[in-house]
C-alpha cells in the first residue's frame, strides 16, 4: 500500500497503543504484522533526521556536532532548512506491506467478553487495515 512517512509513523505508533490489547488472533496477527512494517519505516525516517539533524547542526572545533541538553544546536535559519527537509521526508510516499483483514474480524470483539473493546479513535487508527 502506498502511504507517506508521516502516514506510517503515525500508524505504527497509534497501533503500538492497540496491539497489546486481548483481540482476537487474526486480527492481533494483522496489527503485529503490520506494526512491523510501518516500524521499519518509522526508524528509517528516524535515521534520516539524525543525520539531517548533524549535518545541519553547529559544529565544535573536532567538527562533531554541538549537543546540549538532548539537542542538537543549530542557527535560526539552520534549523529552518533541516525542518524543510524532514517535512519533505515526511510526505514522501512508500510502499508498506500491510496485513488487511476484513471487518468481521472485528464483530467478536463487541460480543466476547475475552476481547478488550476498541475506542472510536483506536478504531480510526484501524482504518487503514480493514478491508471492507
Amino acid at each position: 500500500m502506498k502511504i507517506t512517512v508521516r502516514q506510517a509513523i503515525v500508524a505504527a505508533d497509534a497501533i503500538a497503543s492497540i496491539r497489546n490489547k486481548s483481540l482476537p488472533v487474526r486480527v492481533s496477527y494483522a496489527l503485529n504484522k503490520s506494526f512491523a512494517a510501518l516500524s521499519r519505516e518509522r526508524n528509517a525516517a528516524d535515521e534520516e533526521r539524525i543525520k539531517l539533524c548533524k549535518k545541519y547542526a553547529d559544529k565544535d572545533e573536532a567538527g562533531e556536532p554541538i549537543v546540549t541538553e538532548n539537542a542538537f544546536k543549530m542557527t535560526e535559519e539552520n534549523e529552518k532548512a533541516c525542518n524543510a527537509e524532514f517535512r519533505e521526508l515526511l510526505e514522501t510516499e512508500t510502499e508498506v506491506d500491510l496485513f488487511k483483514f476484513p471487518l468481521s474480524y472485528l464483530e467478536a470483539v463487541e460480543t466476547d467478553s475475552r476481547y478488550d473493546a476498541l475506542t472510536v479513535s483506536e478504531l480510526d487508527a484501524l482504518s487503514m487495515l480493514i478491508e471492507e
